[in-house]
């Protein structure tokens, strides 16, 4: 290779541009901030005092229990899924009509 050759490799060739890459970014910070707020404070002690209130009475730290366990599935789920589902959008090269699926 010479200092005159301007081949580019082609993974460089079919990066996204900076605007797209840039346009995730943002949505991701956005989207983590959202749901640290919501789902750790906000939807947690709404969950424990109100949707499982009741089981309260009946077994003490049961509803926060409950919560617990369901973010863990939740989690378990998502780090399950998550590298298949992006291998399968990477193949395909259609991020965004895979993501409205």
């Amino acid at each position: 290779m010479t200092s005159g050759d301007t081949e580019t490799s082609p993974q460089l060739q079919n990066s996204a541009p900076r605007r797209e890459v840039l346009a995730w970014a943002f949505y991701d910070v956005a989207n983590s901030g959202y749901t640290t707020v919501v789902l750790t404070t906000i939807y947690s002690a709404y969950f424990v005092a109100v949707v499982a209130g009741e089981l309260e009475n009946q077994s003490p730290g049961l509803p926060t229990l409950l919560w617990t366990v369901s973010v863990a599935l939740a989690n378990l789920i998502v780090l399950l899924s998550a590298p298949v589902l992006g291998a399968i959008a990477d193949y395909r090269a259609s991020k965004k009509p895979f993501l409205m699926a």
